[in-house]
């Protein structure tokens, strides 16, 4: 995650390969659908063969958080519906107030669009959110949102040329709350 290449959304995805399948021959309305078929084969294929669960202590410190009156919610780049999905086979959706995906979106992450609706939908002004994420495009999203304080899960830190505070962690399990 720290190449060259950036996770691009669902979206973006889908248009990158519809043009390459468009510059070896197909014609564009054709390449586009075989492109969103091949898609549509991948997610099936992951449904059925993709055993998702949380890291250990994960569901435990989002259910403190709640209990805490944190108000959770998810931005991904990813489509929502899938999210949702995952979020229920590992019982943590409830848990959640705003779940939300990239395909209800023009612009993916590292675009703010995301952060400021799901703010704006659970009436918390930006400069109030702590925002948590695992990629590079999470730090330059809330940056652009004006959010003050991201914390980065994972082994090493992004984009410190943004100026903002950046926790480095390596799970979410390592958040404590302060009464």
């Amino acid at each position: 995650m720290d190449g060259h290449i950036v996770r691009a959304s669902r979206t973006e995805d889908a248009a990158i390969a519809a043009v390459v399948i468009n510059f070896y021959g197909k014609p564009w309305y054709e390449a586009e659908s075989l492109a969103s078929e091949i898609y549509n084969l991948a997610d099936e294929e992951q449904r059925q063969n993709f055993n998702s669960c949380l890291f250990s202590g994960a569901k435990e410190k989002l259910q403190e958080l709640r209990t805490a009156g944190f108000l959770l919610r998810i931005t991904t780049n990813g489509q929502q519906s899938i999210s949702i999905e995952l979020l229920k086979l590992m019982n943590v959706y409830e848990l959640f107030t705003v779940v939300e995906g990239s395909d209800n979106f023009k612009d993916p992450k590292p675009s703010p669009d995301l952060l400021l609706y799901a703010s704006k939908l659970c009436g918390i002004p930006i400069n109030d959110v702590i925002y948590i994420g695992d990629q590079p495009v999470d730090s330059m999203a809330a940056k652009a949102a004006g959010i003050n304080t991201v914390i980065i899960i994972g082994k090493s830190h992004y984009l410190r040329e943004l100026k903002i505070q950046e926790v480095l962690i390596p799970s979410i399990t390592e958040i404590h709350i302060i009464p």
